[in-house]
């Protein structure tokens, strides 16, 4: 499991590269939570090399949602693979969570 950042000028893209479990799902929560101590309200979580992720890591994830919120910030998703966006719409996450079909739609949440 892997993550990258990438910086833009009012948002942050977060990808997502491997497998996420409860052994790699701390990499997500210390990379969501220095962003948000530097103060980035609007992150992009970019999946599209995410093969597969577990209650535990979509825990992370969720961990932040509502804080980021509460910040009057967005957290929106990007290019999940079927298996992956099935795990979240068989947990009903998809109801709560911002979920776009690819980087450029999440971008434009940004840009507005």
């Amino acid at each position: 499991m892997n993550v990258q950042l990438n910086d833009f000028e009012n948002y942050t893209t977060v990808y997502l590269i491997g497998e996420i479990d409860a052994s790699t799902s701390i990499n997500i929560q210390n990379a969501l939570q220095n962003l948000l101590d530097n103060g980035q309200k609007n992150i992009h979580i970019n999946c599209e090399k995410l093969e597969y992720i577990s209650s535990a890591g979509l825990g992370a994830l969720m961990s932040f949602v509502e804080e980021i919120e509460n910040s009057n910030g967005l957290m929106v998703f990007s290019d999940l693979k079927p298996k992956v966006l099935n795990v979240f719409q068989l947990l009903g996450l998809d109801q709560i969570m911002k979920i776009v079909d690819n980087h450029q739609q999440a971008v434009t949440f940004f840009q507005n």
